[in-house]
């Protein structure tokens, strides 16, 4: 191992260990954990190949006392951290120094822990901003967006909300000029809800080209994750969704809409344990009108949940051009079969792509004869499953 430098690039903990690694990188590229400003010193004479930094903070001081041991410029960085478990620490300033171009030339910023920033931020060089909000207090998502719109070139903005952070009204919309990727996350702290504000409600994104919305069920029951406004306003290039694709699994529910100008929209729930909360949270203000092509892909074979939240959706929808289904999907075509023979379900569709095996393809031909005799001479289509089973 001590033959491989490049064994040796992510170095942290204490002064001896921090060393160690240093020494046995040799010359390559190497990322440091930094846990006070002494073990700083340390870093000092290699600078020159820093690529990553991470910073872990106590106090507000720390941040300040860290840069000033380092001292020299870092034209490598590509990645800044800063993260802290402090409850008294919710607000940050950045040291001048941080934001200067000649000192720092980092490309992604990583904060983990702080929920407001003080002061303006210039960082001219960061194209992607990762925020990881406090889970100690509550803040309000102005001081949050104000920051973002101070990154000049920022392309892709990541954010997950660790706390209820308010959702109060600011006097004006946040423009975000250059992003092109935006995601939206809730965690949980200790299974307290979490809800995540209706934060495109305040921003314009005229250049977006990926929306992933990441919400766990029990952890949002009360408040929706989309905007109260009509929900392509700001979002000019998710106008219309014609095509939904479904990734279904035990764990997970995952559904990926694409536009006309290939600007994709992707939302992701956690277990389904409750179908009406999933009907709700799901689908509700989404221009699902547009929608003329989905694609189901069952991972493993669905739970009732999972199958009563698909047939709420094949519902709505009413009309397609084409279903496909793939996977684990003999069950999820059984129950359509029932429901389109009881008329519980009147979707009309021109072609049905089933991707599996012979108990799907039987599944398939008795509902391809359910829709004929209903006069909609559907198009049937059985395709080797990309899995590999035919």
């Amino acid at each position: 191992m001590l033959s491989f430098p490049r064994l040796w690039w992510n170095a942290g903990g204490s002064s001896s260990e921090i060393q160690a690694y240093i020494e046995r990188s040799k010359s390559t590229p190497i990322e440091v954990r930094l846990s006070s400003p002494e073990l700083a010193e340390l870093v000092v004479p290699h600078v020159s190949r820093l690529v990553g930094l991470t910073l872990r903070l106590d106090d507000s001081h720390s941040l300040s006392q860290i840069v000033k041991h380092l001292r020299r410029p870092i034209p490598t960085l590509h990645t800044l951290r800063i993260t802290t478990d402090s409850p008294r620490l919710h607000t940050l300033e950045f040291p001048s120094v941080l934001q200067n171009p000649f000192f720092l030339h980092s490309k992604k910023l990583e904060i983990k822990g702080i929920s407001a920033f003080l002061g303006r931020q210039t960082f001219p060089h960061v194209t992607e901003v990762a925020i990881h909000t406090s889970t100690h207090t509550s803040r309000p998502i102005d001081s949050l967006l104000s920051t973002l719109e101070q990154f000049s070139v920022l392309e892709r903005v990541h954010i997950t909300f660790g706390a209820c952070l308010r959702t109060d009204p600011i006097p004006r919309l946040v423009t975000l000029s250059h992003v092109q990727e935006m995601s939206l996350s809730a965690s949980s702290r200790g299974g307290i809800p979490v809800r995540i504000p209706h934060i495109l409600d305040f921003i314009r994104l005229p250049n977006l080209r990926s929306l992933s919305l990441r919400a766990m069920p029990k952890l949002v029951t009360s408040r929706r994750i989309f905007p109260d406004i009509p929900f392509n306003k700001h979002l000019p290039n998710l106008t219309e969704l014609p095509e939904l694709g479904i990734e279904l699994g035990m764990s997970s529910g995952e559904a990926t809409f694409q536009s006309p100008s290939k600007a994709t929209l992707k939302y992701v729930t956690g277990p389904f344990s409750n179908y009406d909360q999933h009907e709700r949270l799901f689908w509700e203000d989404l221009p699902l009108h547009s929608v003329r092509r989905l694609v189901v892909n069952m991972a493993s074979p669905p739970s009732d949940q999972e199958l009563e939240w698909l047939m709420g959706l094949l519902r709505d929808l009413k009309s397609l051009e084409d279903l496909e289904f793939g996977g684990e999907c003999g069950r999820a075509l059984s129950r359509l079969r029932h429901y389109v023979a009881r008329e519980a379900i009147s979707l009309r569709i021109q072609t049905l792509t089933v991707r599996r095996g012979e108990d799907e393809r039987r599944q398939a031909l008795g509902l391809k004869r359910l829709f004929d005799a209903a006069g909609l001479n559907v198009t049937l289509i059985c395709a080797p499953d990309p899995g590999g089973q035919e």
